[in-house]
C-alpha cells in the first residue's frame, strides 16, 4: 500500500481508532481529551479541515535579551497566554494540543493563511515523524509593519497527515528516547534573538537617516529662499517700470493689482523659515508670467 494524504473523514477515523491521539492542555496545566463529536461536525472553524488538522497556540515564549542557562525543567521557562509581537520580533510557540502519531502516520506542518497573510514567517513547522508524541513548537517572526497579536487558542499551524501504509522499522520514539520537550525549548530560546537580524535597530537607523536628510534639505531651502525672493523682487521691479512706460494701454486696476506683488514678497521674506513658502514663490513666478504676457499684448496693440 502506497502513502496517502488523509482527508477529513480519514483523519477523524484515525483519531477515533487511537492511531492518532490528541490531548488539549488547559490554562491550569491539565489535559482533556479531544472532542471528537465537535470535530465530526466538520464546521468552517473546526479543527479537522478538508485535508488538514489544525493545532492552536498554547504557550508563547519570548527569547531573553541574553542567553540564560539551559534548563530541563519546564517550570523554569517563562511563558504567556497572549502577547503582541512587534515588527521584527521573534517568539517560540508551543501548541496547546499534544499529539501522538502511530507508527505508520506522519505529518507536514504549514502556517495557515490567516497567519501568513499577516506577514508572519514560521521558520520550522517542518515534518512530524511517525511515533512522535508531544507538543509541537516552532519559531515565528513578525516580518510586517504592524504588531501582530498572539492569543491562546487561535490556529497557528495546519498539519497534512499522511498514512505510510505500513509500520516503520523504527519510529521516532524508538530512535530518540530521552529527549524532553522542555530542554528542547530552553535550547531554542538561548539560540533565538529577540529581534530578528537587528530589525528594530536597523529601522531606527533608517528613520534617523531620513530625518537627517529632511533637515539638510530644509537648511538648504532656508539659504536659497532669500536669494530667490531677491531675484523675484528685482524682476517685479523691472516689470513695473515697463508697465509705467506702457501705462496708456494697461488699465489702472490691472496696474494697481500687480503693484501688490511688493507686499507679497515682503510677506514671504518675513516668513522665510517656513518650508511652505516654496508655494508662494511658485505663485509669484506665475503672476510674473502673466505680467509678461500682458506687456507683450500691450506691445502688439501699440504696433497696430
Amino acid at each position: 500500500m502506497s502513502a496517502a494524504i488523509l482527508n477529513d473523514q480519514a483523519i477523524l477515523e484515525a483519531i477515533q481508532s487511537n492511531a492518532i491521539t490528541l490531548e488539549v492542555r488547559s490554562l491550569a496545566g491539565g489535559y482533556t481529551g479531544f472532542d471528537i463529536a465537535e470535530a465530526a461536525k466538520f464546521e468552517k472553524d473546526g479543527p479537522v479541515q478538508p485535508s488538514s488538522l489544525d493545532l492552536t497556540i498554547g504557550h508563547i515564549y519570548k527569547p531573553p535579551p541574553f542567553p540564560s542557562r539551559e534548563s530541563d525543567q519546564s517550570a523554569d521557562l517563562e511563558h504567556s497566554t497572549g502577547t503582541s509581537l512587534e515588527p521584527g520580533q521573534t517568539a517560540l510557540i508551543e501548541t496547546r494540543e499534544k499529539i501522538s502519531l502511530g507508527g505508520r502516520y506522519g505529518a507536514f506542518g504549514f502556517p495557515p493563511a490567516s497567519v501568513s497573510r499577516n506577514s508572519i514567517l514560521m521558520t520550522n513547522p517542518g515534518h512530524v515523524d511517525p511515533g512522535y508524541s508531544g507538543h509541537l513548537s516552532f519559531t515565528i517572526i513578525n516580518m510586517g509593519r504592524t504588531p501582530y497579536n498572539l492569543k491562546i487558542g487561535e490556529v497557528i499551524v495546519s498539519l497534512l497527515v499522511f498514512d505510510l501504509g505500513s509500520l516503520c522499522a523504527a519510529d521516532y520514539s524508538q530512535r530518540r528516547s530521552g529527549t524532553t520537550e522542555s530542554s528542547s525549548i530552553g535550547k531554542l530560546l538561548n539560540r533565538l534573538a529577540p529581534d530578528f537580524a537587528a530589525f528594530g535597530q536597523r529601522m531606527d537607523i533608517a528613520a534617523s537617516a531620513a530625518v537627517d536628510r529632511k533637515l539638510d534639505q530644509f537648511e538648504r531651502l532656508k539659504i536659497l529662499l532669500p536669494a530667490a525672493a531677491s531675484v523675484i523682487s528685482a524682476i517685479v521691479g523691472g516689470v513695473c517700470v515697463v508697465l509705467v512706460a506702457s501705462s496708456g494701454n494697461v488699465s489702472r486696476d490691472e496696474f494697481r493689482k500687480e503693484l501688490d506683488l511688493s507686499a507679497t514678497i515682503s510677506n514671504i521674506e518675513s516668513r522665510i523659515d517656513s518650508v511652505e513658502r516654496r508655494g508662494d514663490i511658485v505663485g509669484l513666478e506665475s503672476r510674473i508670467q502673466n505680467l509678461e504676457e500682458l506687456i507683450e499684448n500691450s506691445g502688439k496693440q501699440d504696433s497696430q
